[in-house]
């Protein structure tokens, strides 16, 4: 089982199939506020993903 989880927020460009990480946070509402202030600087197609955190490979292994 995870430990932790990470929210990505990343922005994907489907024309050339680039992704790109612009900020890691422990709180979805923190994501979503990092997002937000992109989207004002005019960001478009941006994401949020979440990304569960292991300690050990055994954990993320009985995690998969």
């Amino acid at each position: 089982m995870a430990d932790a989880q990470v929210y990505l927020v990343e922005w994907h460009d489907e024309r050339d199939r680039n992704r790109s990480q612009l900020g890691g946070f422990t709180s979805l509402r923190e994501a979503e506020e990092c997002r937000d202030v992109l989207t004002v600087e005019g960001w478009a197609d941006l994401y949020i993903n979440l990304v569960p955190v292991h300690d050990n490979v055994a954990d993320w292994s009985a995690d998969r």
